[in-house]
């Protein structure tokens, strides 16, 4: 269905079929359609439907300040306000996090808190593997919070390797080829390292 970003294949869909088999008992034939209901039971959050919040609505990002050298880590999950409580339910789940409501008739999950992503999110998205490119977007922010939590202000050397693995992590997700950064990475350089 979203094959420019999608990382599934033959066999990720065969392992599903293969889940559904030993849950339900009963193989499934390629061609199966789904039947839907308009009384679906409530499911409680676990991580296959994080996963797929994520995938769809979710992102990860890594914020560089134009004015310091601080850098800022994002973990959002957007939905209509219709769902707002889906993010609340988000909240709990993860134990940390704020909900907002936006001006376009949507709410955002939001955690910021670099401590709150590596004590509450990173702990459970670690053995979630992501269906989207935003895997990758989630392996950068990984490798961002394990360079701030052990070498960070140690040297100019961290600030550098962060800048490299995280300064273009979202380009697959923009048309542009650009991630709405107010200058490039070559500017950004320049000015806190004068290269």
């Amino acid at each position: 269905m979203n094959s420019e970003t999608t990382l599934r294949d033959n066999a990720s869909k065969l392992n599903i079929l293969n889940e559904l088999d030993k849950k339900y008992g009963t193989h499934l034939p390629a061609n199966y359609q789904v039947q839907y209901t308009y009384e679906q039971p409530f499911i409680k959050i676990n991580t296959e439907f994080i996963r797929g919040l994520i995938d769809g609505d979710g992102s990860f990002n890594v914020a560089f300040r134009t004015d310091s050298r601080k850098i800022g880590l994002n973990f959002t999950v957007v939905q209509e306000l219709s769902s707002i409580s889906v993010l609340y339910e988000l909240v709990s789940f993860f134990k940390c996090g704020s909900v907002y409501k936006l001006p376009s008739e949507a709410a955002r999950y939001q955690v910021q808190s670099r401590e709150e992503l590596l004590k509450n999110i990173l702990p459970v998205l670690k053995d979630v593997k992501l269906n989207t490119r935003k895997q990758n977007n989630l392996d950068i922010l990984i490798q961002v919070c394990d360079i701030l939590n052990t070498s960070w202000y140690k040297n100019e050397d961290s600030l550098l390797k962060i800048v490299e693995i995280a300064w273009d992590m979202n380009t697959a997700c923009s048309a542009t080829g650009g991630t709405g950064r107010k200058m490039s990475k070559e500017e950004y350089l320049s000015k806190f390292f004068g290269k």
